[in-house]
């Protein structure tokens, strides 16, 4: 069955009040998927399923409100639809429903109402809810701070390949901090991070092999990081390179050698 079979066969189920089958359309005409695209259209099946209780109809709505797509921006009814979508256990609506929750934007400020969100949604496997409630362990932030439980979620979203918690999970092993400090395990993670892309790690990898902290020392490889991370702007990178640069003017006048 190709895709246009497929809308038909939903649009059909859809007129007869299927929820789940008027969600389906609702992302075809969405997506322009077996059918050509319609922002509107969307949001009118999506508002019906929603209706019906369709709780990734109810967050597809969310968030068409919050950025102004097919209807004007209205916070407000962003947060009615995570609502409803949430408490059905919908993990990307309690996510997002806990950032608004965390920073009070469009409800009340409620860091436990936050955490309460993150963990329902990082027991259900979401990488980015895990990474913020380990972040909120960490920095005790609705919940007691605890390094260990906040290490702990944190290697549940590194695990998913989260470029951040990666990051952030290498940052405590070298530390110490929840974890054993082991700078070897702290360059494995923030290794994966910079592979994804993540300043940070990139910097601190220079620094590692600059100094020989968790590798081998390695002025070449150190160079390497701090130009990936130059590229994006980091200051303390071009600051590195910069120095490195300043040391070898130096040696070469040493030498007498012209550039």
């Amino acid at each position: 069955m190709n895709s246009r079979e497929r809308f038909l066969e939903a649009l059909e189920l859809a007129g007869q009040g299927n929820a789940e089958a008027q969600s389906y359309v609702g992302r075809a005409y969405y997506l322009g998927d077996g059918v050509a695209e319609n922002r509107e259209e969307a949001i009118r099946w999506w508002t019906l399923a929603a209706e019906r209780g369709d709780a990734k109809a109810q967050y597809n709505l969310g968030n068409r409100y919050l950025y102004g797509e097919g209807v004007s921006e209205d916070l407000a009814q962003t947060i009615k639809w995570w609502t409803r979508a949430a408490e059905q256990g919908l993990a990307e609506a309690q996510y997002n429903l806990g950032n608004h929750y965390y920073f009070g934007n469009g409800v009340p400020e409620d860091k436990k109402e936050a955490v309460r969100l993150w963990r329902s949604a990082a027991e259900q496997g979401l990488s980015m809810a895990q990474l913020n409630l380990g972040c909120a362990y960490d920095l005790g932030a609705g919940v007691p701070q605890d390094s260990k439980e906040a290490a702990e979620w944190l290697l549940a979203a590194a695990r998913q390949g989260n470029a951040m918690a990666q990051f952030n999970l290498g940052c405590k092993y070298h530390a110490g901090d929840g974890v054993p400090e082991d700078k070897e395990e702290a360059v494995r993670w923030w290794t994966l991070s910079a592979d994804q892309g993540t300043v940070e790690a990139q910097f601190n990898l220079g620094c590692c092999y600059h100094e020989g902290d968790g590798v081998p020392a390695d002025e070449e490889a150190a160079v390497s990081w701090w130009l990936l991370a130059a590229e994006a702007g980091d200051e303390n990178a071009i600051d590195k390179l910069k120095s490195v640069k300043d040391r070898h003017t130096d040696a070469d006048a040493a030498a007498g050698i012209q550039g």
